[in-house]
């Protein structure tokens, strides 16, 4: 639709996402054909969705003064979290489901889609940025990135040390907390998407 639009150079089309948006971006410019001018990825997770929540859940749980995941939570959570690697299959425990009760198809596509691998079949100008405090989408998921992508010429990938998830600015770990405190994503991290997408490339 942006494309067939009067007022868009349609050859100058991006997609942005950020967090799960951002993991989605792949698949989204692949059903566009390519047919865009670049994707933009903001905290895009590179592992299954199920592991990114138990990894998210345990951090929070070791913060001081968080006890709403006691050990029985957990325990929970975990057996949801390997009944979703079973999902689509008889093995799927119906009755105990998966994280954030969510139905079952949806835990067959999270489970078996993999960003790695569809981002691949891209040939596509890239950008991936991340904030090195975010627990909810980590380092891990960004050295992911930056292993499959390294090679291409036309894929800059950015971190940055002092930001958290929502690329709020704070000092050591993360907390929910920072995420209710109003803020604005700072004017650095705005300056090198339009510099990427004005030139192609990173200051």
């Amino acid at each position: 639709w942006v494309r067939g639009h009067a007022s868009v150079d349609s050859t100058k089309v991006y997609i942005l996402g950020h967090s799960l948006g951002a993991t989605l971006a792949p698949l989204i410019a692949q059903q566009a054909h390519n047919r865009l001018a670049g994707v933009i990825m903001l905290s895009a997770a590179a592992r299954p969705m199920e592991d990114l929540i138990w990894e998210q859940v345990t951090y929070l749980s070791t913060l001081p003064g968080n006890d709403q995941y006691g050990a029985d939570k957990l325990q929970q959570l975990k057996k949801q979290v390997d009944n979703v690697k079973v999902a689509g299959t008889r093995k799927f425990n119906v009755e105990l489901g998966g994280p954030m009760n969510a139905s079952e198809s949806y835990w067959v596509f999270a489970h078996n889609y993999n960003p790695l691998k569809t981002v691949a079949k891209l040939r596509l100008r890239m950008l991936l940025l991340q904030g090195e405090r975010d627990y909810q989408v980590t380092m891990n998921d960004f050295s992911l990135w930056k292993s499959a992508l390294q090679k291409r010429r036309n894929v800059f990938l950015k971190s940055y040390p002092e930001l958290n998830h929502l690329y709020q600015r704070g000092v050591g770990k993360s907390t929910p907390g920072e995420y209710m405190k109003p803020d604005s994503i700072p004017a650095y991290v705005m300056n090198d998407v339009a510099c990427w997408v004005v030139t192609g490339l990173l200051k």
